[in-house]
């Protein structure tokens, strides 16, 4: 599941700041979400599962006209 969030990322208030949802339409049951970024704006990408217990490798596709950089910021465990 996907969640693309404006500027931050709120887990107390999950609907706030929240662009565009997806949890499937991606390869192999994955989600995707199309949609057009501006330039100069930080967005938060939000990648869970839909099971509480389920780890694993996953990778993102970014794809446009221009360059796009990606952070990691991990979340610890709650």
């Amino acid at each position: 599941m996907g969640y693309l969030y404006d500027t931050s990322f709120d887990p107390s208030n999950p609907s706030a700041s929240l662009l565009i949802s997806s949890d499937n339409g991606g390869i192999r049951g994955g989600f995707r979400i199309n949609y057009v970024l501006s330039s100069g704006r930080q967005y938060i990408l939000v990648v869970t599962t839909s099971q509480a217990s389920l780890t694993g490798d996953f990778w993102i596709l970014a794809r446009g006209p221009a360059l796009a950089r990606l952070t990691s910021i991990a979340s610890p465990p709650t």
